[in-house]
């Protein structure tokens, strides 16, 4: 339930944001995803940690390790474990970005050893869950990423089949539209079929496609739209 609770919540930092939405002075637009500074994104992270301070402990540190992952290609999940890939990108993060990764990695080791008796503070619990939660992660993006027009394919790499250590498959993304998809293999609980796939919906607004003055016009517009509930339809065929 800890894990859920981590997935959950791992990034409540964002409602501040959301808020008063970030705008690309450039161009006038709010910001994509990767297209915040870092000082923005440092904010996100620290507000994201502060809120989870008040979940369970073992919550918390999943969300301390996705937010600090998040800093170094997911601990390597995205570069194969390359350690030397992950330590050259660490070499090159600003100060502040060093900072804040030391304190909370040192916050990690701590919670850890205070817990060592436990099997979910060991390593491959530790990690195995840290994976699983980078795969829901990842999962969301690619939905809520999906284009309307032309929707392809992806691929979620390294996904755990339990807490072994060494049992690790790919999750196939494969769509037939653009909100309905086809996993293969089937990681959940609940086995769609044919006539009642698994249904997620995410909440959102739309506004005009247009350059907005400042975040303050932004927020009005956004605050004025309609709110609007996209469905996804998952599904295995096989």
């Amino acid at each position: 339930m800890e894990l859920c609770l981590a997935i959950r919540t791992h990034d409540d930092g964002w409602m501040y944001n959301d808020e008063l939405p970030l705008i690309d002075s450039s161009a006038g637009r709010p910001c994509g995803l990767l297209s915040f500074p870092t000082e923005k994104l440092l904010a996100i992270d620290r507000d994201t940690i502060e809120i989870a301070k008040r979940r369970d402990t073992y919550a918390r540190l999943m969300i301390s390790m996705h937010r600090t992952g998040l800093w170094q290609q997911r601990y390597g999940i995205e570069a194969g474990w390359d350690v030397s890939i992950i330590q050259r990108m660490k070499e090159d993060l600003k100060p502040e970005v060093k900072e804040f990764l030391r304190t909370e990695e040192e916050w990690q080791k701590q919670i850890r050893d205070q817990n060592s008796g436990r099997k979910e503070f060991s390593d491959r619990y530790v990690w195995a869950n840290y994976e699983l939660m980078q795969v829901w992660d990842k999962m969301s993006l690619y939905l809520c990423h999906l284009d309307e027009d032309n929707p392809k394919a992806g691929t979620i790499a390294r996904v755990p089949r339990g807490y072994s250590g060494n049992d690790e498959t790919n999750l196939n993304l494969i769509p037939h539209s653009p909100t309905k998809v086809e996993v293969d293999p089937w990681p959940f609980d609940e086995m769609p079929s044919s006539s009642s796939p698994l249904v997620f919906a995410v909440r959102g607004f739309k506004i005009a496609d247009r350059a907005y003055a400042d975040s303050q016009e932004l927020a009005t517009e956004l605050a004025r739209a309609p709110q609007e509930v996209h469905r996804f339809e998952l599904s295995n065929l096989r």
